[in-house]
Formats: C-alpha cells, structure tokens, sequence
C-alpha cells in the first residue's frame, strides 16, 4: 500500500544505528517513524493498540518471563559468591591472557540452552578471571556475545531451536511437527553463525590481529590497566 515509502523506516533504523552506535533508540525511532507515516501525528492510539496487543502475546510474555528469571538466576549466582568460586578455581589453572580467553569461549560453547543464559553466566562467571590478565571490557563482551547466539543457533535443542522451528511451522513453511526437522537440516548453512564460533579462538590466539577500536581497548587494558567500561562503544 505505501510501496518504496515503507523503506524508509528501516532506512532511518540503520542510518541511525551506523551514525549513533545505539541499538534501541534506533529501533525505536524507526516505530516511532513508521506510525507517522501510516497515521500521521495522531498515531498514539494505533501505538497504544499496538503495543497493548504485543503484551498480550504469549510468546512476548514468555520472552519477557525468561528474561526476568534469567537476571534473578545470574544475582542469586553473583550474590552466593559461586561465580567467584568457580572463577577463583580456574584462576589456579590458568597462566595467562589467551588461556582465560580460551577458557570464556569453551565455557560458553558448554551453556547452549540460551543465548541470554549463556551471555550472562559467562559474562558473569569470567569477569574476575580475565579481569586478573588485564583483558579489555571489550575483548571479553566479543568473546561472550560471538558464542552465545551464534552456538545457540546451531544446536537445535536450545531455546531458539524452539522458536525458530514454531515459526516454520506457524508460516506454513514446515508440516505441523516437523519445524524442528526442517531446522536441523538447514544448519549446515547457517554459515555466519559457524564463521563466528569459529573466529573467536583465532582472535583469541592472534591468528586474526586486533583492529581498530578493539586494539586500542586491549592496548589500554595491557599498558594501564583501564579495562573500560561495560558500554564503551568498540
């Protein structure tokens, strides 16, 4: 109905996004832009409907349900002192700023039920550890977040296993019970997914250099030992 003017709000997303580095205001912008266009300035009731309609969706309320279960999970870990315990461990068995790296990236490659289960316990549980080897905020968030949803999609019986195969299913591009099949066969070309599983210990081993921002966080970190903040935009 609105042809190539319905572009627009993605343009003003990724302009927004590559100009500013910030995800969410982006996003939201771009909504914000598309309910202009449909409906002029009076677009807050269409928002208001809309969102109250998101909210009501099971699949948002399961989402939201995790998320908040995930962060009570993470504090009872941080606050019973067992991330610490299990980082002072592999503390005794580690020696250096590669095997601490190597050490995120295996332990993130064992927590594959959830992307954000996975992110927050190993961000959780290695902090202290290769904060020990002076390794950049930076440094560590790449090797957290390149394994995370990345190993995630690749192991069918994890939760995005789950709704990937519902939303075959749901668009008729699957049978009834057999998104999961479907999802399973189209692994093998989930190609960006398994490039960065795979890159992260070639960076970690220096097989691929640091580039850019990244070299000048680690630099930092080596030289005065200023690990950065946790949003410091790399």
């Amino acid at each position: 109905e609105y042809g190539i003017v319905s572009l627009l709000p993605t343009a003003l997303v990724l302009a927004l996004a590559i100009k500013t580095q910030r995800t969410l205001e982006s996003v939201v912008a771009g909504a914000l832009f598309a309910f202009i266009l449909m409906d002029g300035f009076g677009f807050v009731d269409t928002l208001a409907e809309v969102s109250l309609a998101v909210l009501r969706d099971e699949d948002v309320a399961w989402i939201i349900l995790v998320c908040a279960l995930y962060g009570v999970f993470i504090a009872l870990l941080v606050r019973s002192g067992g991330s610490m315990a299990f980082g002072n461990l592999l503390l005794q068995r580690l020696n250096s700023k590669r095997q601490s790296l190597l050490a995120t990236w295996g332990l993130g490659l064992v927590i594959f039920l959830d992307d954000y289960l996975n992110s927050l316990t190993v961000g959780a549980t290695m902090k202290a550890v290769t904060d020990r080897f002076k390794t950049s905020r930076a440094m560590l968030a790449y090797v957290v977040d390149s394994t995370a949803a990345p190993l995630c999609l690749l192991v069918p019986i994890s939760s995005w296993g789950a709704y990937f195969a519902g939303l075959l299913e749901k668009n008729a591009v699957a049978p009834d019970g057999q998104g999961l099949t479907l999802f399973i066969q189209s692994i093998p070309f989930m190609f960006y997914p398994i490039i960065a599983v795979l890159v992260v210990p070639l960076v970690v081993l220096g097989f691929i250099p640091r580039l850019g921002a990244m070299k000048v966080a680690e630099q930092r970190a080596e030289m005065s030992g200023e690990l950065g903040a946790i949003d410091d935009r790399v």
